[in-house]
């Protein structure tokens, strides 16, 4: 009877191993070979891509603002409709803004102030000889059109307002910055740097400038409300905090009219 001992076997199994590796060495060349090529083929022909990045966190306007708003209410109890509702009073400027760059609302001040966006975004359903929208030839899109043609449906539709607010939803990415919500990093990833850079920008910018808007608008409202009471108004206390009011109100609209971020202020770039 033969004793085998556990360092022979597994000296035996290390000379097997190699006697198999160096038999199939050709077979392991040409899949490292192939495995090697295709990276390089599939990091040739795949697009390079950009992901611009800004810090944003709220502007000093948000607390200004939020303050004026809920002491009219509260010491007026008229101007309740003019402030935006009270069940919004809990949101701020900064919220409303991170609400509104991923809406179809910016995506349509986008397309407005500049038609040449959906044509960048959507190439490949943008003839530029015609100037003309088509569907997608690509397989992909090929196929998702026969398959729901099949049931009776056509999925295909131009570029809107509302596929390029879906579009925003889809790439462009919300993050908090550390444990804290009062900072937020937004990336948005495109082939080209110099578009991935200045399409974010007009996002940022189309937001703050509609948030703006309508925080001016809504000033403007008060403003007038208080001065056509103050014109009929004779109660000595009730005229005194009508200007009180009517003097923060003045100096909330000129915060407004500065020109500075209003809801949210970039920190970075």
């Amino acid at each position: 009877m033969s004793i085998s001992h556990p360092a022979e076997e597994d000296r035996l199994t290390a000379s097997y191993l190699w006697v198999e590796i160096w038999r199939r060495r050709r077979v392991i060349w040409q899949s490292t070979a192939a495995i090697v090529l295709l990276a390089c083929a599939y990091m040739w022909i795949s697009p390079a891509s950009y992901t611009a990045t800004a810090l944003v966190s709220p502007a000093q306007s948000n607390g200004t603002v939020a303050g004026s708003t809920s002491t009219l209410s509260a010491l007026i109890p008229s101007l309740a409709g003019l402030s935006s509702g009270s069940t919004a009073a809990a949101a701020t400027p900064f919220d409303t803004f991170m609400q509104l760059i991923l809406s179809p609302r910016v995506a349509a001040d986008l397309i407005k102030s500049d038609p040449t966006i959906l044509p960048t975004i959507f190439p490949a359903e943008w003839d530029k000889q015609t100037k003309t929208w088509h569907p997608s030839y690509s397989p992909i899109q090929v196929g998702k059109r026969l398959f729901s043609l099949a049931f009776g449906l056509d999925p295909w539709e131009p570029p809107s307002a509302q596929r390029l607010g879906d579009y925003l939803l889809a790439h462009i990415v919300v993050a908090p910055v550390g444990t804290s919500a009062s900072m937020q990093q937004i990336t948005f990833t495109f082939p080209s740097s110099r578009f991935a850079q200045s399409f974010l920008k007009r996002v940022l910018d189309d937001a703050d400038d509609d948030i703006r808007a309508e925080a001016l608008d809504r000033s403007e409202k008060q403003i007038a409300y208080l001065r056509n009471e103050l014109k009929t108004t004779q109660e000595l206390d009730y005229r005194a905090a009508l200007i009180a009011l009517l003097s923060q109100q003045e100096m909330t609209r000129m915060t407004i009219n500065k020109g500075l971020p209003y809801a949210a202020t970039r920190v970075q770039p």
